[in-house]
This record gives structure tokens, sequence and C-alpha cells, in this order.
């Protein structure tokens, strides 16, 4: 499982502590100790923000690929060794239909994967050729 630093409490943007992040939690020896258990600016602790302080958490999606029988754009999925936030599984689009992916996401602190429908596929009707999407939300034109 791989160590995500959470956000600020206040902000929900990258932790700080009214001047320095994990990273430099993380450069200097002893800060953890010293001063992590405080929370400086309402934005937590380094000791519960940072992955380098003993915080953070520890995430990662399980590679089973989620159910996507209701949606009419993705045809199959395959997530086996995406586990990973921000892995991209592999992805097969139903015939007429492009650009469906879904992802490994572990920001909300649990593994769930995030599917995004594909897009009709626009086809040229001289060639016959497949030429991309046209913009749609959702996996509608």
């Amino acid at each position: 499982d791989e160590c995500f630093d959470l956000p600020g409490a206040l902000s929900g943007t990258t932790w700080l502590d009214g001047t320095n992040g994990c990273y430099q939690y993380e450069a200097n020896d002893g800060w953890c100790a010293e001063y992590g258990a405080t929370d400086w600016n309402g934005e937590g602790p380094a000791n519960e923000k940072c992955c380098t302080c003993g915080g953070g958490y520890l995430v990662s999606c399980d590679g089973n690929a989620p159910d996507v029988s209701g949606e009419a754009s993705i045809e199959s999925v395959d997530c086996s060794s995406k586990t990973d936030h921000n892995a991209a599984c592999t992805v097969t689009d139903a015939t007429g239909y492009t650009g469906g992916t879904v992802t490994c996401d572990t920001t909300s602190g649990t593994g769930v994967y995030a599917i995004v429908p594909g897009c009709p596929a626009i086809t040229d009707a001289a060639s016959g050729t497949t030429a991309g999407a046209q913009s749609c939300d959702g996996g509608t034109a």
C-alpha cells in the first residue's frame, strides 16, 4: 500500500502547519517528534496529516474490476494489478464508443475505481474509420 499525505482540515488542500508542509517535516530530522503533535492553525497536526510523521493514509484498490454492466459505453474492464492511486485499468470500449476510463482513486481514504463513460465515436462516412469522439457528458452525445 502506498501512503498519501492528507489535506488540511480547513482548506482541503495541501497541508501546511502555517509555514511548513509534510516535505519539510520529512527533510528535518526530529520535527515530527518536536512539533508534529501540535495543530498550529486548525489544519491538523503533522502526526495525523503526514506519512513521514506516521499520519496520512495507506490505501490501495483491490484489483477487482468494478461492475460496469450498467454502463453502455464500456464492454469490459481488467483492473488486475492496477492497485495504486491513479492506476488506469484496461478498458475495452463498447462498439460505437471511445475513451472510457476506469482508474484507481484513493483520495477519499478508501480504494475505489472511478468510472468515466466513453463517448459516442465519430465515424467518417466515406472511409468507415473512427475519427475520435464527439464532445459528450456521461457517455451521451
